[in-house]
């Protein structure tokens, strides 16, 4: 068997476990939902690198091979991810879901915020990646998104206003 053979033959044995697609629930965040919740962006290597080691966490095996930085996230250091069959067909025919509840408990409330967020219509007014942002700054800052919002609009507005200002003056 050549290399293309066994990754084509791993490839199908994956699809064939995983569960049959439904709507995410609030029960799990999605892999995108959960890599920016613990701070990595949605592109480079370190990205790549840890979609790959969900994959692993997923199958089961090699669990030794997931890396600290990942089993922190998760109570007891034991990294949890549920696959699903995905909507699309070819390379993103799976997708990994992160269930809540095996998160440690420094993430679970902003994890309940960013699933708040899915569920709701806020999203008319505010992209997913400036929630996430804004939820990562409330956690460091022990204040409400309102508030973190309110202090920002109004430091900007004073900016506007000493602009006017100076306008005026020359």
């Amino acid at each position: 068997m050549d290399e293309k053979t066994v990754k084509e033959f791993f490839r199908q044995e994956r699809l064939r476990r995983a569960s049959p697609w439904k709507p995410v629930s609030t029960d799990h965040l999605t892999t995108r939902e959960f890599l920016s919740l613990v701070g990595i962006e949605s592109r480079g290597s370190k990205y790549r690198r840890t979609l790959y080691y969900l994959e692993i966490a997923a199958s089961g095996d090699n669990s030794h091979l997931i890396p600290d930085y990942l089993r922190r996230c998760f109570k007891e250091g034991v990294v949890h991810v549920q696959v699903f069959h995905g909507r699309a067909e070819g390379p993103i025919a799976l997708e990994y879901r992160i269930p809540i509840e095996t998160l440690e408990d420094t993430y679970v409330r902003s994890a309940k915020r960013l699933v708040k967020f899915r569920t709701d219509k806020a999203r008319d007014y505010i992209t997913p990646a400036i929630l996430r942002k804004l939820s990562s700054l409330s956690d460091e800052t022990d204040k409400s998104i309102p508030d973190i919002i309110s202090t920002l609009v109004n430091r900007e507005v004073q900016i506007m206003v000493a602009r006017k200002r100076n306008r005026v003056v020359e």
